[in-house]
């Protein structure tokens, strides 16, 4: 039987671990696991690299008793944050091999290697390179490799996805620290525009939103490709130290009535008490879902400035008409209640918003759509440069009774 995929992201607030296979084009996930950072990693910054290693030592070895499951994980597809990360697009053209003019995985593997030479600016690192067509004598186009096809030149349009050295090599090295390979490294932008590719009926042109624990990043996406990204620092956990300081209570009862009341779009007069505090000077306070209200709107409006900013940056030299693509909306901080109201506020002149979701058993919610599309772009040869490195992320699977 095939070995399934194991896939591992690291986020501001927990590492996550997915393992599963695509079966008939459709996610199946076996085991998914959630294990909090502990403040190694910080805004898609490594902060403590020993602490990270050991957190990712627990990987290598799952045991569930109750699922009677045993998985040894070894190599992994390793999501990486959007910190820096752009797109850049280039075209190679390389001669085929074969003396049959029949096109191999080599010619595929070659027209790669050229792009891969190119000299990078800004001091980063090339981590994939996706080709967008392949295009062959007679003026024949493909969007997938054209292995057997008959021609003596193989064309290549292809994206180059690149970080920072600094974000690639630290997170390599935690890896090898951990003794798991991480034979496929996607950047979070593509595994979630990728995962909109597997949504019917989602909009291929668009901007996405994927709105994190530390971090809230913008790809603009064309036919489902990342063209264009940029990022803030700034998320989930910034509006619950908000709410902590302003209301003089724990992040943990901030994180409690940010998701139990969000905001309180009801048309009622009453606004129910939902937390108290006591500070220094034991003077007791009680608060009220008008008071969070204000909290967030506060919150809310800092937050839209920077995005603002993004924003502009994200669409500059691209034409007018992208400003009023549809936003798709992902990320756990995305299922804050009441977040449709100031993004419809904000975004008027989007076609439309619309927030996409995981629908398969164990994994539905926000946080694992890049996880899945990870899994969908391990389970696919799309001849990119992760495809030259390694077909598949494996895990070895046993069970528990075995023992």
């Amino acid at each position: 039987m095939e070995q399934p995929t194991a896939v591992i992201e690291i986020t501001n607030s927990v590492i996550r671990i997915v393992i599963g296979y695509v079966v008939d084009g459709k996610p199946a996930i076996i085991y998914t696991r959630e294990v909090p950072t502990q403040g190694t990693v910080e805004r898609g910054e490594i902060k403590d690299h020993n602490g990270l290693v050991q957190i990712l030592s627990e990987f290598k070895t799952i045991s569930d008793p109750q699922a009677k499951l045993r998985i040894n994980v070894k190599e992994a597809a390793v999501i990486l944050p959007p910190i820096g990360f752009e797109v850049f697009q280039t075209t190679k053209t390389t001669n085929v091999v074969s003396s049959t003019s029949t096109i191999e995985p080599i010619d595929i593997q070659n027209a790669i290697s050229l792009v891969s030479k190119e000299t990078i600016p800004n001091g980063s690192d090339v981590i994939d390179i996706i080709p967008e067509s392949f295009l062959l004598e007679g003026n024949r186009m493909f969007g997938e490799p054209p292995l057997g096809q008959k021609s003596s030149s193989v064309t290549l349009k292809a994206f180059v996805h690149t970080l920072p050295v600094h974000i690639v090599d630290s997170y390599r090295r935690a890896f090898e620290g951990a003794g798991i390979v991480a034979k496929r490294t996607f950047v979070s932008s593509y595994a979630l525009t990728h995962f909109t590719s597997h949504v019917q009926g989602m909009y291929a042109d668009a901007i996405v939103m994927d709105m994190g624990e530390g971090v809230t990043s913008f790809t603009l996406m064309g036919k489902h490709y990342p063209y264009a990204s940029q990022s803030i620092l700034m998320g989930a956990k910034d509006l619950r130290e908000r709410v902590a300081q302003t209301f003089e209570i724990s992040e943990e009862e901030a994180k409690r009535i940010i998701e139990l009341y969000g905001v309180d779009d009801s048309i009622s007069e009453f606004s129910p008490a939902i937390t108290r505090s006591v500070n220094e000077s034991g003077v007791k306070a009680v608060y009220k879902t008008s008071d969070l209200n204000n909290v967030i709107a506060s919150f809310m409006n800092d937050y839209f400035k920077q995005i603002d900013v993004a924003l502009t940056s994200l669409t500059k030299g691209f034409p007018e008409e992208v400003n009023r693509f549809p936003i798709i909306v992902s990320g756990d901080f995305s299922r804050l209640h009441g977040l449709n109201i100031y993004l419809e506020n904000k975004f008027t002149n989007s076609k439309e918003i619309k927030f996409i979701c995981p629908k398969s058993l164990g994994v539905r919610y926000p946080r694992f759509v890049n996880a899945i599309g990870a899994l969908y772009l391990s389970n696919k040869y799309r001849g990119s440069l992760t495809d030259q490195r390694a077909k598949v992320a494996q895990v070895s699977r046993e069970s528990s009774e075995d023992k």
